[in-house]
């Protein structure tokens, strides 16, 4: 009773709590098996219970963190765009393609799917990405390790008592720090560990649906598959400096986003932060060299200065300067 009651919700006075208990990811192998066999109310539950599991971990030091409808106003940028946009005139029954990068469990993809279905006429077809699409389970005798595909490490529990690795997400959590970092030096029992489940990250009403494609994608390496496939790129919450996206680092995840967009195809860059309603991005057009400025929604990306000043074929002059 008590582990249930100080991991029901965050409470601050209480968050040191979500340092050792954390939910069970072996439960989201339950609600993909479940969703199914749901009536649409369970099935709701089922999405937003799946959600939230993903909201207490850091995979590839990227928070799992999304939730249905939270980017309304990024929707409404998007539908903006697809009014003006004429995708293929030899082709006019041709599906819209959008890529939807670091679009964690997919459930955001859905919600756009959801919008541009209900406010346009638009045969649609989302490809959502994230870094990560799975976890992998290894097994030890009572301990059990939570992996990425790259083998990065993400949880590792002991019954009920879990610990991140190999960092928490607050400033002051040393103690499990000091204690993740404590675990990943137990080589010995990490390496006799052994692989025994895959447990897919993609909210079930994202894999159901038949016109979402699923993909792994790193945006800092080209996809040869993807270049001039796209009408319209979304990125929501990842490409921020606060991932890391600055300099040349954000130089090649623009490249290769403009070698995947068609002529005349959109981007879309929007952030939000986590618990906050407000959401503030950019919508630019691909040119021939890079990016050109159509508006803004909130105050505007935290990046548009350097996508706008974005020159796709640059080899030197690395751009980093922010609005």
């Amino acid at each position: 009773m008590i582990v249930k009651f100080i991991t029901r919700g965050p409470k601050p006075r209480m968050q040191w709590c979500r340092f050792f208990f954390h939910a069970n990811l072996d439960r989201l192998v339950e609600l993909t098996a479940k969703f199914d066999r749901a009536d649409p109310d369970a099935a709701a539950e089922n999405q937003h219970e799946f959600t939230a599991i993903l909201q207490d971990i850091r995979v590839n030091d990227v928070w799992k963190f999304t939730s249905k409808g939270r980017l309304p106003e990024t929707e409404k940028a998007v539908l903006r765009f697809l009014e003006t946009y004429r995708p293929r005139p030899g082709d006019p029954g041709a599906p819209v393609q959008i890529l939807d990068v670091g679009a964690s469990d997919g459930s955001t993809t859905v919600d756009l799917l959801q919008a541009i279905r209900k406010n346009g006429n638009y045969n649609v077809e989302i490809t959502t990405t994230d870094l990560c699409n799975a976890l992998y389970r290894y097994r030890k005798g009572i301990v059990t390790e939570y992996r990425s595909s790259g083998g990065h490490p993400v949880l590792v529990r002991i019954g009920r008592l879990g610990l991140r690795l190999p960092d928490s997400e607050y400033e002051w959590n040393w103690p499990a720090t000091a204690l993740a970092r404590w675990y990943l030096s137990l080589g010995g029992l990490r390496a006799a560990m052994t692989e025994d489940l895959r447990i897919s990250l993609i909210n079930p009403s994202a894999e159901r649906d038949p016109d979402i494609r699923i993909e792994e994608l790193d945006c800092l390496e080209l996809r040869p598959s993807l270049v001039g496939r796209f009408d319209l790129v979304r990125a929501s919450n990842i490409i921020t400096p606060r991932y890391g996206f600055e300099g040349e680092k954000l130089q090649r995840a623009l490249k290769n986003i403009h070698a995947y967009l068609r002529n005349g195809g959109g981007l879309i860059i929007s952030r939000n932060q986590r618990h906050s309603e407000i959401e503030h991005g950019s919508t630019w057009k691909k040119g021939e060299q890079g990016f050109i400025h159509v508006g803004d929604f909130g105050s505007g990306s935290e990046i548009r200065t350097a996508v706008t000043n974005f020159v796709a074929h640059a080899t030197r002059g690395v751009v980093s300067n922010f609005s």
